[in-house]
């Protein structure tokens, strides 16, 4: 399992070929159109058959994972829900009720086309109309997609991973216990060890261990915030845990990281 992060880069914009991937989630919107070939979306224990003409619709801590079925080649935007204020009620109050479209809508290859033209220009570049333009243009594809999409309203059934996930994701900057997370979503302590183990293969304290771990990689290569700073606002207890927990996750000190980071 991974936990990706992206607070440093507001679009994720490409043209792969082979979509295929090992299990992830993080804490966007992914929308994936299959140009040609196939490939499988793995998420919600199914798994859900991709052509050409095919969208998935990804929301926020959804854990999923692609398989390629051959050759395929697809077009990818990942990027924060935060940026479509328009649909906050949707992203957190709602889900897919299925999570790919089979859509020969001719509008959407075009928009993603427009969509990788723009990241690049933007790439490193301050100009806010050029920004602007890369929001419109991302604001337009989800508008032509979401309609595609029938929903269904956020309750405690199918959707009890994404409410754990967006409580680790809110609180993970404070000293939560697993018997905390328990009160706090109705759940017993066996059930959220249960879909830890199930769903994300990992244990709950790793999984909180490594979403505060994601959350410090990006702050140490983003932020002026000392080593110090962003250990104890991630939420590890002292200095000498997070450096132990850093060093252990990545193989280097958190200022090593940042060098590095530095040197890109």
């Amino acid at each position: 399992m991974r936990y990706e992060n992206r607070l440093s880069q507001r679009y994720h914009v490409l043209q792969r070929r082979n979509i295929g991937c090992r299990p992830n989630l993080h804490r966007d919107l992914e929308l994936v159109y299959v140009c040609r070939g196939r490939c499988l979306l793995h998420t919600g224990g199914r798994a859900w058959p991709m052509g050409a003409g095919c969208l998935a619709l990804l929301f926020p801590n959804q854990v999923h994972f692609f398989e390629d079925q051959g050759e395929n080649e697809c077009y990818l935007m990942v990027c924060s829900p935060d940026e479509f204020p328009e649909y906050q009620g949707v992203f957190q109050n709602q889900m897919p009720e299925v999570p790919v479209a089979d859509c020969a809508v001719a509008e959407l290859p075009a928009l993603f086309r427009r969509l990788l033209e723009l990241a690049q220009e933007v790439k490193g570049d301050g100009d806010p109309f050029r920004r602007g333009r890369l929001r419109g243009y991302a604001l337009a594809l989800l508008s032509t997609a979401l309609p595609l999409f029938p929903m269904t309203a956020v309750g405690t059934g199918a959707s009890t991973v994404r409410r754990l996930l967006d409580y680790c994701d809110a609180n993970y900057m404070q000293p939560i216990t697993l018997e905390q997370a328990a009160r706090a979503l109705g759940l017993s302590p066996y059930r959220i060890c249960h879909i830890c183990e199930e769903r994300l293969h990992v244990s709950f304290h790793r999984f909180l261990c490594a979403l505060r771990l994601e959350r410090a990689k990006d702050l140490l290569s983003s932020t002026g915030d000392t080593v110090t700073q962003i250990g104890y606002g991630v939420g590890f207890g002292s200095l000498r845990a997070f450096n132990r927990q850093f060093r252990a996750y990545t193989g280097m000190t958190p200022t090593d990281y940042r060098v590095q980071c530095s040197r890109r």
